[in-house]
């Protein structure tokens, strides 16, 4: 009597599992048919995703240039600077390109800051404090803009990479 039941439990069990599985099957493919247009789309409109990248990059800057400017907000929890958080989530999703740009206007809006508060020009060039904060923007910038196209360009080699075998076979 009870090695019918499990036998009956059992065979439920399988047929759970089995519907299971084509729900994650259906699932998948309809993930990858969603990316697939996703990617249809991107290479159909890559200047409209490209001018995105740059006005993510500005709307960005003007939240910064805001809360430094007109909230004297600098530091975030108290250790992370604003500017280099910016710089780095710049860097992170677009690359070295936007990273570069968003580190060339953190530099401008240090160096404006800088001289609202009364420095000269030439105290600007010469302060260590200055060039040391500088320089950890181009650091952050730098570091992150590469190891994000690194990264990309590691997926796009291997992706041709599977394409190339798959023809293959």
């Amino acid at each position: 009597h009870v090695d019918i039941l499990r036998g009956i439990n059992g065979m439920i069990i399988h047929k759970q599992e089995q519907e299971i599985h084509k729900k994650d099957v259906g699932i998948k493919t309809k993930i990858k048919r969603l990316f697939s247009k996703i990617k249809k789309a991107y290479m159909k409109n890559k200047v409209i995703f490209s001018i995105l990248a740059y006005v993510e990059n500005i709307l960005a800057f003007i939240l910064v240039a805001y809360l430094i400017l007109n909230k004297d907000i600098t530091m975030l929890f108290g250790y992370i600077d604003i500017r280099v958080l910016y710089i780095l989530i710049i860097g992170a999703i677009h690359g070295l390109r936007q990273s570069s740009i968003s580190t060339a206007l953190c530099v401008a809006l240090f160096f404006y800051q800088s001289l609202a508060l009364g420095y000269d020009i030439l105290v600007l060039i010469y302060d260590s404090n200055i060039m040391a904060a500088i320089f950890v923007f181009l650091l952050a910038g730098m570091l992150f803009g590469y190891i994000s196209d690194r990264s990309r360009q590691k997926i796009n080699e291997l992706t041709k990479g599977e394409l190339k075998t798959r023809k293959q076979l």
